[in-house]
């Protein structure tokens, strides 16, 4: 807001909005949001989405609404993966309760909702319920661990890119396959083409390859494949004060909203049926908002912070690296908290909510806030063994063990869980051997202390 006030978007010197292309010589490449289709799906399979009536900002009544904007300013369709999507817990309800309707096979690509999604033991209650589910991926992962089918996945070097991120930026970055797929990897396209083809959607793939889509897309800007992956980099016209374009129907162009200006009240909020100005709500499990709960659960904690070398769930593998720099999982916490707990540097501690407990190691300093602690997400051990119950141990420390999938805690907006805020108390706990046992001895110290050799 203030840098609306100040004047100080789409200038320069000020924040810069991408534009829909890049644009080249007034040409653009055909963007991802032109190929999701969006007008193909039709009323009654939008009714049906997951979320319509309750989370209404990630339905598609809240697509529908932006994206009207979307089109009236830039031409194209509004990118579906920034908004329209399910919160999972309504995922696992439906599997579990049919609620609101049976949901009875799913597909995971890139995605390992064992480590990523709240409450961790619903979700497995879930994956295990289902008739079918696919796995994509390059690991077995605790998701894959349990899929009835499990595809392997053309690596980075193995693919062709083309992508503006999620169509948020005004450049084309991509390249050509260094080699071919080993095996029978393959590309998420090809997965979903031949399914697609299968299930008599052949006319929407023309293309029998991803370089041949893209030398399809690439083609509106008059580029060619080589051209593109020679440069890796397609990059438009850098340009300002684009909301001061005039469009070819004679009105200012301004922003993608209803007013065309920036939206400090925002109408599509309201039309929604939400407050559109900004308020505050306590978390509903705070010493605040639950002070019975918080007599026994009296740390705060915080599940949400990402750390240097690891990735989401990425990154765990022994040998690659980056568990070399990180073996274990480790929570942060005041030395004054841990002193009254009993708990030193480098103990191995139980973290427990009314959801579960998770192992984490301790880490000592100052930067925390007393009564405070940050746990490290989305963490296993594919070390252990993959069958049940070890899952490569999804269970062991695992924060989302920790959070709360329960529907009437989720953002009443958007659906997204509590992973901050949350209640819960820290207490010793052995070393875990067998995840020492498990790791090859070469990588510890003799005193099998978790740290890698100097």
């Amino acid at each position: 807001m203030l840098r609306c006030f100040s004047s100080n978007v789409d200038v320069p010197g000020g924040d810069y909005l991408p534009e829909v292309g890049p644009i080249i010589d007034g040409k653009m490449p055909i963007r991802e949001s032109e190929l999701e289709m969006a007008h193909t799906v039709s009323p009654e399979a939008r009714a049906k989405f997951l979320g319509n009536d309750r989370f209404r900002m990630m339905s598609w009544k809240g697509f529908e609404l932006i994206d009207k904007s979307y089109q009236e300013t830039y031409g194209i369709p509004r990118p579906q993966v920034h908004q329209l999507l399910t919160t999972a817990p309504l995922l696992w309800n439906a599997i579990l309760d049919s609620d609101p309707y049976p949901v009875r096979a799913c597909i995971c690509w890139a995605a390992n909702p064992m480590m990523w999604a709240p409450n961790t033991k619903r979700v497995y209650k879930a994956l295990k319920a289902l008739d079918l589910l696919v796995v994509l991926d390059y690991w077995k992962t605790p998701t894959a661990a349990l899929a009835d089918y499990v595809l392997p996945a053309a690596d980075w070097m193995e693919r062709p890119m083309c992508t503006t991120f999620e169509d948020s930026f005004d450049f084309l970055m991509g390249g050509d396959r260094a080699v071919k797929p080993e095996g029978e990897r393959r590309m998420d396209y090809d997965f979903f083409r031949g399914l697609g083809i299968r299930t008599g959607q052949e006319e929407y793939w023309p293309h029998e390859t991803f370089e041949e889509n893209m030398a399809y897309r690439l083609g509106r800007a008059g580029v060619s494949y080589e051209e593109f992956v020679e440069s890796g980099l397609l990059v438009g016209d850098l340009r300002f004060e684009k909301h001061k374009l005039i469009r070819d129907d004679g009105q200012l162009r301004g922003f993608a909203t209803p007013s065309r200006r920036i939206e400090i009240y925002p109408s599509i909020f309201e039309e929604l049926d939400y407050d559109p100005l900004p308020s505050y709500k306590e978390l509903p499990e705070t010493p605040l908002s639950n002070p019975e709960l918080a007599k026994e659960y009296p740390i705060v904690l915080s599940t949400g912070g990402r750390f240097v070398p690891m990735f989401h769930s990425e990154h765990r593998v022994p040998g690659t690296g980056t568990r070399e720099m990180h073996p274990w999982p480790i929570f942060q916490m005041h030395f004054e908290t841990a002193r009254e707990l009993g708990i030193r540097d480098g103990d191995w501690c139980w973290i427990e909510t009314p959801r579960g407990r998770i192992r984490q190691k301790a880490k000592l300093g100052f930067e925390m806030r007393p009564g405070t602690i940050i746990a490290q997400p989305s963490w296993w051990y594919p070390e252990l063994p993959v069958e049940e119950p070890w899952l490569c141990g999804a269970f062991i420390s695992n924060a989302n063990v920790l959070t709360d999938d329960n529907p009437d805690t989720l953002d009443p907006m958007c659906g997204n869980w509590v992973n901050r805020g949350l209640l819960c108390k820290v207490y010793r706990c052995e070393e875990p051997e067998y995840l020492a046992d498990r790791l090859p001895p070469e990588f510890f110290h003799e005193n099998k202390s978790g740290f890698p050799k100097a």
